[in-house]
């Protein structure tokens, strides 16, 4: 009877430290207090490279090349986005006026809360980058 106390012990043990570490590790990801690092655009287009280079077997004269047209559909794809933003950021808040339209007052004030806080976390994530 001791024996099978103990097994029943042990194993419970385990299971609450599983549960702990899980609960613990998605705290820190809820509060940001561990992020995922994020490479940098330098560092990311290397890592695109050199992946091409690998996959492909490609001579250094193909990996100039690739390397070239890796930063012109960069700018272009950032050139891109900027064009579009006004416009995204218009569709947005028409989208936010038809929301509040149909919503109460009170409603409509917790409506602009929430918008705040994304705004916030938004702002963060971008500092972050």
């Amino acid at each position: 009877m001791k024996r099978w106390k103990l097994v029943t012990g042990v194993i419970i043990v385990f299971v609450l430290g599983i549960l702990m570490g899980s609960l613990g590790t998605g705290l820190l990801y809820k509060y940001r207090v561990i992020r995922p690092v994020k490479p940098e655009p330098l560092e990311k287009r290397a890592l695109i490279l050199k992946r091409y280079s690998k996959a492909l077997a490609l001579s250094p004269e193909q990996s100039v090349g690739f390397e070239n047209i890796i930063d012109d559909m960069d700018s272009k794809r950032r050139e891109f986005f900027n064009k579009i933003r006004p416009e995204m950021r218009k569709i947005r808040e028409q989208g936010v006026s038809k929301m509040k339209a149909i919503l109460e007052p009170h409603q409509q004030e917790k409506l602009d809360k929430l918008h705040q806080t994304f705004r916030k976390r938004y702002k963060e994530r971008k500092e972050f980058r």
